[in-house]
């Protein structure tokens, strides 16, 4: 899986985070200080917030690995381990009934 990320001359990048809620920023650093400033327990600074983020990231998911060795590796492998994700195409408050069967059979 390849991931992209923005680099400082392109739009803003925006994920969903697994809690809820949606964080956005131009490249990695810029998403990693939006998580933290999303976050109840932000530490006192980011390197101990990322590091504190991959740790909970594996009591949560002991398959998870998430580099701290950089901020573009944090946030591929939160992208990559599903803590963060694309957003959907629609609202998350918007639920798809399924076809109504006589419907179907009408056509």
């Amino acid at each position: 899986m390849t991931i992209t990320m923005p680099t400082r001359h392109t739009q803003a990048m925006t994920y969903e985070m697994l809690g809820g809620g949606k964080i956005s920023g131009r490249n990695a650093k810029e998403l990693a200080h939006a998580l933290r400033n999303s976050s109840f327990s932000p530490k006192n600074s980011l390197k101990e917030f990322i590091m504190d983020v991959a740790e909970n990231c594996r009591i949560y998911r002991p398959e998870a690995r998430i580099r701290t060795d950089s901020h573009e590796h944090f946030i591929a492998d939160l992208v990559a381990n599903g803590f963060l994700t694309e957003p959907s195409s629609k609202p998350s408050n918007v639920i798809d009934f399924p076809s109504d069967p006589d419907e179907e059979s009408e056509k």
